[in-house]
């Protein structure tokens, strides 16, 4: 008689980066690990009626290209990414990213779940935009990049989205794949500014 075992797995999540917060100096980075990425795309004959189902559902209007809107209801920001395409981001709360989007979107636009995707830190302290300029090559002036405004740029020859959270707090969402050099690349410029 043979027998079989059988090994039950189980997989864990692994963050990309795998660190919490770092202060250096007056700069705090924090890798933001709790949140979901849906990206959505919008053919222009459903476009009015999808922004109001995005209204009734979120309180929110959809951002002009380079804007973000935050929700007051839950939090979600929505990202104009380019024309008739946005990200939505918000706290994933052991939810099924795509499921949550699609009741609000109601098949009048096309989802895909960038979740796993990408990297993000959070960069706060009074000097974040001088240690930003040093590999960012946007003006990050208060009077040219203002408070939820959104970019697509390139950090160290990374790809990078760049949220202005606040005057001296930013959100940076970064390729999976390079999320250790896209580290390395701010936590440098943070140490070198001091």
């Amino acid at each position: 008689m043979e027998t079989f075992c059988v090994v039950k797995f189980k997989l864990y999540p692994k963050n990309p980066i795998g660190f919490e917060t770092e202060n250096i100096g007056g700069l705090t980075l924090e890798e933001i690990t709790n949140y979901a990425i849906v990206s959505l795309a919008i053919p222009d004959k459903n476009k009015k009626v999808l922004s109001k189902s995005i209204f009734s559902y979120y309180g929110l209007n959809l951002p002009d290209v380079g804007k973000s809107s935050i929700s007051e209801i839950d939090d979600t920001r929505i990202l104009g990414i380019q024309p008739s395409q946005y990200f939505i981001i918000f706290q994933t709360n052991n939810i099924n990213p795509k499921l949550h989007i699609e009741k609000v979107i109601k098949k009048l636009g096309y989802l895909t779940d960038q979740s796993d995707s990408w990297s993000l830190i959070k960069l706060t302290g009074i000097k974040s935009k001088n240690a930003l300029a040093r590999i960012c090559p946007i003006n990050l002036n208060d009077e040219l990049f203002k408070v939820n405004d959104v970019a697509r740029t390139s950090m160290e020859y990374i790809g990078v989205i760049i949220i202005k959270l606040t005057s001296n707090e930013f959100l940076l969402l970064s390729p999976r794949s390079s999320a250790h050099s896209f580290y390395h690349s701010i936590k440098t410029s943070a140490d070198n500014i001091l």
